[in-house]
């Protein structure tokens, strides 16, 4: 049994490193670096390692927006479709 499980796991395992792959590995500034983890993984952890102040704030405020979607399947809103009420 024990040597069956360890074959499937063996034989599954490239697929389940493809699924997990991030395409941000081969971004070479640390603060895209940083801020395409964050997007990917939705985690803010990865906006405190970002040393400019601008890219920080876009990278929380993206962070906010896809935890956002994944919670409630909220996308953010398109101001250009907002119909004015005047």
């Amino acid at each position: 049994m024990v040597i069956k499980f360890i074959t499937v796991v063996l034989a599954f395992s490239p697929v389940m490193v493809w699924a997990v792959g991030d395409e941000c590995i081969n971004e070479q500034n640390e603060n895209l670096k940083h801020l395409c983890l964050a997007k990917e993984h939705a985690s803010a952890s990865y906006c405190d390692k970002i040393t400019s102040m601008g890219t920080k704030m876009e990278c929380i405020m993206t962070v906010r927006n896809r935890q956002r979607e994944l919670t409630w399947s909220i996308k953010p809103m398109d101001m250009s479709k907002v119909v004015s009420l005047k």
